[in-house]
């Protein structure tokens, strides 16, 4: 029970001391988001649509969304409606941020007229605001996840010199030893999420629907308009 237990300690090590990394993830890919918009609109200024300047920007896209644009890039060459593509592009950045790049090029496929290049610049300097915030948010709450992980580094090392000592794990060997070393865990594990919710904050709801995806590629080519 122990090997297992630290088993799952080394797999979920990133879990356990690095409880801020989803966010700053969000965060590089805000960043990159508000680059690849700026350069979408100097593309678009040159006369291309945006569907053509979203497939000319794909060689160049910032690392943080590179995967996210490509598959985008994929879709529309496979067919999708320029909806759906836009809305599970959305899907993939998942935040709400990143829904207010997508309502503007779902609003564009109703409304071809000109000023997106000049919207997606303003656009982007209001992403570029987003970042600098969450910016300051993760730096306040710095100190609090470095208290948690010192936390937790305690924790396991007390743990791993206790594996050592045979007197101090005898007890552990009989079954209800057993249970007691998984309850300790369980509390452990407990701790961790609670210090965890208290270091982080969830992320404001999206207000875009997801793209549905229980339909097939014909059906959606059909309801949808390109």
């Amino acid at each position: 029970m122990a090997g297992l237990l630290s088993g799952l300690v080394a797999s979920n090590a990133v879990w356990l001391l690095n409880p801020g990394r989803e966010h700053a993830d969000r965060i590089a890919r805000l960043e990159g988001l508000q680059e690849w918009v700026r350069r979408l609109a100097d593309i678009h200024t040159t006369g291309l649509s945006l569907e053509q300047s979203i497939r000319a920007s794909a060689p160049k896209v910032p690392a943080s969304i590179e995967p996210h644009v490509k598959l985008l890039v994929g879709r529309l060459a496979a067919g999708w409606p320029t909806r759906a593509a836009y809305r599970a592009f959305g899907d993939d950045l998942d935040d709400v941020t990143a829904d207010m790049v997508v309502a503007m090029m779902l609003l564009h496929v109703q409304d071809r007229g000109d000023g997106l290049s000049r919207a997606f610049k303003e656009l982007a300097s209001s992403v570029q605001e987003e970042v600098l915030m969450r910016r300051k948010v993760e730096a306040d709450r710095a100190k609090p996840r470095a208290n948690m992980r010192w936390v937790v580094l305690f924790c396991l090392v007390v743990f791993g010199l206790s594996m050592f000592s045979g007197s101090y794990v005898t007890p552990y060997s009989s079954p209800l030893g057993v249970l007691a070393m998984i309850a300790f865990a369980l509390g452990f594990v407990g701790m961790v999420a609670w210090m965890r919710s208290m270091a982080n904050m969830r992320p404001t709801p999206r207000f875009l629907s997801s793209a549905d995806r229980t339909k097939s590629l014909a059906e959606r080519t059909q309801e949808a308009p390109k």
